[in-house]
């Protein structure tokens, strides 16, 4: 009865089973490898948690460190050059930035690019506040692994929001009045 059974199965058949046998090792393989490398991303930054404060190079000239920024708000915007909706999102936060006044700081991170990008999009956009050049452990630190990506700190450097993709500025200016008591003009 077996025989029958394998009499009526086509040749190219059994010959995909026998590769699927021999390949199953390497798939399995790589499924691993792949649930390893997803398993040891960056984990999202917990509202409430305080992340450890950075220093670094603001483009242009100059050293920023986020001690210095406490006591009020400070809105992290972590972008890359060569995101279009960081770039369409830059003059909507400059004109919050002025909106704020001096309730809140604004600090852009620039990740993601050779610095040479960086200066460029800082050029080609001209925000109204500090842009630093970041890296793998600022980016780490706040769970950064999509842009633009901001992050709304309160005066104690506690995480009170995390934005991800598009955000309105409706919605980042109610946030931050959150925190001041003030509503944004």
């Amino acid at each position: 009865m077996e025989q029958e059974k394998d009499a009526v199965k086509p040749a190219w058949w059994k010959r995909a089973g026998r590769r699927f046998v021999r390949e199953l090792p390497w798939l399995l393989l790589a499924v691993a490898a792949y649930w390893v490398a997803t398993s040891r991303q960056t984990p999202e930054v917990e509202i409430g948690s305080v992340p450890q404060p950075f220093q670094a190079q603001v483009i242009g000239g100059g050293v920023i460190d986020t001690v210095e920024l406490r006591g009020k708000p400070l809105l992290l915007v972590f972008w890359a050059p060569w995101c279009k909706v960081c770039a369409t999102e830059m003059p909507l936060i400059n004109d919050l930035q002025a909106s704020f006044g001096k309730d809140a700081n604004v600090l852009g991170v620039g990740l993601s690019g050779p610095r040479a990008d960086m200066e460029e999009f800082v050029r080609n956009h001209e925000p109204g506040f500090p842009n630093v050049y970041g890296d793998q452990d600022i980016a780490a630190r706040f769970g950064i692994r999509a842009f633009p990506t901001m992050v709304l700190l309160d005066g104690d450097g506690a995480v009170r929001e995390r934005l991800v993709g598009i955000t309105t500025p409706w919605r980042i200016r109610w946030e931050v009045s959150r925190l001041t008591g003030n509503e944004a003009e």
